[in-house]
């Protein structure tokens, strides 16, 4: 499970969990067919070609196993630190797994 907290201006940190089904869903949307073929439709129509190199390089098999390959390297991994940050105004941000 991934935690997310967020502390703004030394007052209560509020927690967000993100349990590795969720991303795995998230992984899921992100590799359909469907939204592959509506960004393949939103980059033929866009005037910069720049997207175009790097969207036909990958397809929708390739993004699933990706994140799952992903996925399971993380939780190898409990306890890791990704972003600890402060900000001068009292904002802390942590992600952790």
């Amino acid at each position: 499970m991934m935690k997310v907290r967020v502390q703004v201006e030394n007052r209560r940190q509020i927690t967000v969990p993100l349990p590795f089904a969720f991303l795995r869903l998230i992984g899921a949307v992100v590799s359909s067919k469907f939204v592959w073929k509506q960004a393949n439709r939103w980059v033929n129509h866009s005037k910069n070609k720049e997207y175009e190199k790097w969207l036909l390089a990958m397809d929708a098999t390739m993004i699933r196993k990706i994140v799952r390959s992903f996925l399971a390297e993380l939780k190898q991994h409990k306890g890791l630190v990704l972003v600890d940050v402060a900000l001068e105004d009292g904002t802390k941000v942590k992600v952790q797994l």
